[in-house]
This record gives structure tokens, sequence and C-alpha cells, in this order.
């Protein structure tokens, strides 16, 4: 299987019509890099961008003290974005709290604690 998007060629791409539906993932994917600059934060762990529609970021995050921290560097993050991928217009991030995230990184960090030992 692929170890990334970049594995599967443009031509093939297109030919299945699927690159629109891998360029939104690549930018999806792109979250965690593009929150890594707020040092000392979890930021990236417990929060996910779900989708770029109409120059809107959409993002679920834990809490609402991770949607500040995002609201707070928004511009940055932003910025970031148009350096990767300077098609895209993203004008602003629209935030949902969605507290199953911590939930959900909790059993990802216990499980990952388990291979460990």
């Amino acid at each position: 299987m692929w170890n990334s998007f970049r594995d599967i060629t443009p031509q093939t791409t297109r030919r299945l019509k699927i690159q629109q539906y891998t360029e939104q993932a690549q930018r999806i994917t792109f979250w965690d890099r593009a929150t890594r600059f707020l040092k000392g934060t979890k930021t990236a762990r417990v929060s996910r961008a779900v989708s770029i529609k109409e120059g809107l970021l959409c993002v679920e995050v834990a809490s609402s003290v991770v949607a500040q921290e995002i609201k707070l560097h928004q511009r940055d993050i932003i910025i970031h974005y148009k350096k990767k991928f300077p098609s895209i217009d993203i004008q602003r991030i629209h935030i949902t709290v969605a507290p199953q995230l911590l939930h959900v990184q909790r059993q990802h960090l216990h499980e990952r604690q388990k291979r460990v030992r």
C-alpha cells in the first residue's frame, strides 16, 4: 500500500477522478505541521482540521482553552497553510468544541504505552 498521498502519481489521481479528494486530505492532514510552532503546547494533539470550504478552515478542538489558543494564533496558522498551499484562500478558522477528542487522545496514549511495555 502507499505510504503517503505523494506515492500516488498525479496521472493516476486524475484518471480515477480522486485528485480533489487527495488534495483535500493533504490539506487537512497538514494541521499537525501548521500548529507545531505553538511551542510547549499540545494543540495539534487535541485538535484536528475537518474541512476546508469557501475560505473557511473548520477545526474541532477538545476544549474551549484550545479553541482560545487557536483563535489567538489564527493568523499564523493561516499563513502556514498559505505557504504550503498557495492555491487555497483560507480567510478564517471556524472552531467547534468537540470534547470527545480529548477522550480519543487519551485512548491513543494508553494504547501506545501498552505497546512500549
